[in-house]
């Protein structure tokens, strides 16, 4: 959904309301663990966010709080602060002059320890409305072993919209713009919380 101003929240929640039961916009359902759909792109940015477990659970806490959508690009409109699987939400964006609504809903949420390896984070996939097909994954992982912890966000994708198509060199430099400031983001987050945590004790 294209908007020359920026909708009102209460209308987006309207439309996500609408969504809850509408079916994903692509065949590719898992594309992400997948091999690569053809004509869709796999772009994928780690980022190390620093070491120990007050790291690992301080990434952890700015992940579940949706921390890791660049507050300077995008906002998040949801029905519910979870998350979940199965939840919807918006990701209102605006570039070029243009808003756009993206309607997307939570595929899954990864939450497991393997041995010395930890992994927290979630994926979702587009909807009506949307202006591109696919999926996009945010996971921090902390290696015990090495006690590095790290930020990976991951999408496979193709644009939906015509003017999407139109502007596509543009289109890939905004999604690469948009990776690097939520990896930006998350390091500041993690390192602030990690800051206040020293101040307190």
């Amino acid at each position: 959904m294209f908007s020359l101003r920026r909708p009102k929240n209460t209308r987006v929640r309207d439309l996500l309301d609408s969504l809850q039961t509408a079916d994903f916009t692509y065949d590719a359902i898992g594309c992400l663990r997948r091999e690569t759909p053809q004509g869709f792109n796999r772009d994928r940015l780690t980022v190390a966010l620093g070491r120990g477990k007050a790291v690992w659970e301080n990434a952890r806490a700015v992940v579940r709080a949706w921390g890791v959508f660049p507050e300077e690009m995008v906002s998040v409109v949801r029905l519910t602060d979870d998350v979940a699987v199965g939840n919807v939400l918006a990701i209102v964006c605006r570039a070029a002059g243009l808003w756009t609504v993206n309607p997307t809903r939570i595929l899954s949420v990864i939450d497991h320890t393997s041995g010395s390896h930890n992994r927290y984070g979630f994926a979702f996939g587009t909807l009506p409305g949307h202006i591109a097909l696919g999926e996009e994954s945010f996971t921090i992982d902390w290696d015990e072993a090495t006690d590095e912890v790290t930020y990976t966000i991951e999408s496979v994708s193709r644009p939906r919209h015509p003017l999407l198509w139109l502007a596509y060199p543009y289109a890939r430099l905004v999604q690469a713009r948009f990776r690097r400031l939520s990896g930006r983001q998350l390091r500041r987050r993690v390192q602030q919380a990690s800051s206040n945590i020293g101040a307190v004790v």
